[in-house]
């Protein structure tokens, strides 16, 4: 799980992904379903695609595009770790909080998101961050 306070999470994503224009795909090998334990029959269901994220709670699929991935907002410019943060984009082409973090606590296949907050949450995203982590669907 992030280590840094809502507040400045939020102003880190912006001032790293944000700040420079450019959108970046979430890498290919985070696509893919994230569910309650990787069984993809149980919701909420979260589906990374390259260009969006869908997420299916109480049996309604919500779809976020665009999308954009950060590498390095999990621990700043020198981060080695393998997090990486998506975040909707909002008309202004900034990230719209919350974020998603692929390989939460630097666990392969995990996705969390901050519980803290939920409340604020649309009800798709509150759905996720209620459940999490979630894994990565078993095929």
């Amino acid at each position: 799980m992030p280590r840094l306070l809502p507040a400045l999470s939020g102003l880190a994503f912006l001032t790293l992904a944000g700040s420079a224009g450019a959108q970046l795909a979430p890498p290919p090998d985070l696509l893919g379903s994230y569910a309650p334990g990787g069984d993809c029959t149980k919701e909420p269901k979260v589906t990374l695609e390259e260009k969006a994220i869908t997420i299916l709670a109480a049996g309604k699929a919500t779809r976020l595009s665009p999308i954009d991935a950060c590498f390095s907002c999990e621990g700043g410019a020198r981060y080695e770790g393998i997090v990486v943060w998506v975040s909707q984009l909002g008309p202004d082409r900034n990230p719209i909080e919350p974020f998603f973090y692929f390989n939460a606590g630097e666990k392969k296949g995990a996705l969390a998101m901050d519980k803290q907050g939920a409340q604020k949450f649309p009800p798709a995203q509150r759905a996720v961050a209620l459940a999490s982590p979630l894994m990565r669907c078993k095929k």
